[in-house]
């Protein structure tokens, strides 16, 4: 690739990107140092081109810089590039030269707007699931067209919300959803890399990767999966280089195990490998794994979590759990076992008709109904009280057509308090949509 006629061309189309060349042409030059198993051809010229542009047009392409420049390019290209370079979507290596790349002071999560009639949300194929993210312990996956709010069930008690009414004055709102990554420029480089001639690869018709995995080679290495397909990355151990024999002895106490603790190996483990949480909130214990703690019976892991943020607000599950990236912490060895919650922050979004009124919201908590989190049948007019709510994105799941989609839904979360200590389960808050059309279809 003629690195110096591409720019020319990318400066006569927006001069304003002259001001960046240095950074630009510093991308360029790691890309092709790390030659890369990706063909430099007229279409990835073209998307690298329209790549540049899209961020020249943004109100603040001034704050462009090489870390920001890297993660787009890994949406357009999938991974060729970044695993060229021994990094992955959201993970990089403890690579000084990589690690080090320059920073936004104030990095930001682009979401696209788009009216395509293909964003599917409110379709009526395909079923609602309740998904939980990096295998979070929740009740595994729930199909339900009802599984948004709390279902009825047979218990005693009834909510008793007793916060304030709550102002609901936009009269559309966005839905999310997370775009998937392309990865047909990868296809043709792992065959060629593998060095495959037992077949013809171009006999076949519009193929994409579904999984890679990359293994560190070395004593208590890891190992990085990533999914193409649903758009994550997961790092685990690579059994194979850590020692098999379990031992009795734990570095970490079972009897004394301080939440600064783990979450100091969990913070070092992020720094070590580079791992991007900017759109993440602090380090924090899991909540379920708070009452654990106090509890008699200590399990041998922990999981920290590092909540997801888009736009500054908290993104929850369906049952109002966090969601984000997990890292769990091994107290045999005091290292950490595996990390999952790694997604693609690529959005587009699409407005829809929201809740104006409260009102209903509060009738429908008031009504004889229990959640799943209650495992003491209570006295027949006992309640569960519930506080002021908090304004979240919540984590929604589409299956259909062989696929599932993920958006992110505009809601409230209630959290019960003042309930008995044994009273916690996994479903131990209440999530309410504030699409009008998803609301009354889950509330019927």
């Amino acid at each position: 690739m003629d690195t110096e006629k591409l720019l020319q061309e990318i400066f006569q189309l927006d001069p304003s990107l002259q001001s960046q060349e240095d950074t630009i042409r510093k991308s360029l030059k790691k890309i092709m140092k790390a030659k890369p198993d990706v063909a430099f051809d007229e279409d990835f010229k073209q998307n690298l081109i329209s790549e540049l542009l899209t961020l020249a047009s943004e109100k603040n392409h001034s704050s462009f810089n090489l870390s920001t420049f890297m993660k787009n390019l890994s949406y357009i290209f999938g991974a060729g590039i970044l695993a060229a370079l021994a990094i992955v979507p959201f993970v990089s290596t403890p690579n000084t030269d990589i690690a080090m790349m320059e920073k936004d002071p104030t990095p930001q999560i682009i979401v696209e707007n788009t009216s395509a009639d293909d964003f599917d949300f409110l379709a009526e194929d395909g079923d609602i699931t309740t998904a939980d993210i990096a295998e979070g312990g929740r009740g595994g996956v729930q199909t339900s067209k009802m599984s948004i709010l709390p279902y009825p069930r047979q218990n005693n008690f009834s909510y008793n919300y007793t916060g304030g009414s709550v102002e609901l004055t936009e009269a559309e709102l966005p839905v999310i959803k997370v775009k998937n990554v392309k990865t047909k420029a990868l296809v043709n480089s792992v065959f060629k890399t593998l060095n495959i001639s037992q077949m013809d690869i171009e006999a076949f018709s519009n193929l994409h990767v579904g999984s890679v995995n990359f293994l560190e080679d070395r004593d208590n290495g890891y190992s990085i999966s990533v999914d193409f397909h649903n758009g994550n990355v997961s790092i685990n151990k690579n059994w194979a280089r850590w020692d098999q024999d379990r031992t009795e002895k734990f570095v970490i106490n079972k009897d004394e195990v301080k939440e600064s603790e783990l979450i100091k190996i969990a913070d070092d483990f992020v720094k070590k490998y580079g791992i991007d949480i900017s759109h993440h909130g602090k380090a924090e214990l899991e909540e379920n794994m708070e009452i654990i703690l106090q509890r008699a019976y200590k399990p041998e892991n922990y999981r920290i979590v590092y909540p997801l943020l888009v736009d500054g607000t908290k993104v929850v599950n369906q049952q109002g759990g966090m969601t984000g990236i997990f890292v769990n912490v091994d107290l045999r060895t005091g290292s950490v076992s595996d990390v999952h919650g790694f997604e693609s922050q690529s959005y587009e979004s699409k407005k829809y008709p929201a809740m104006t009124d409260f009102s209903p919201i509060q009738k429908f908590l008031e009504q004889d109904n229990g959640n799943s989190f209650v495992f003491e049948e209570k006295e027949k007019g006992d309640f569960v009280k519930l506080a002021q709510p908090e304004r979240v994105w919540m984590q929604y799941f589409r299956h259909g057509k062989g696929e599932a989609k993920q958006y992110l839904v505009p809601a409230l979360v209630f959290t019960p308090y003042d309930t008995k200590a044994d009273d916690w389960a996994q479903n131990k808050k209440v999530v309410v949509p504030l699409i009008q059309d998803m609301f009354d279809k889950a509330s019927k």
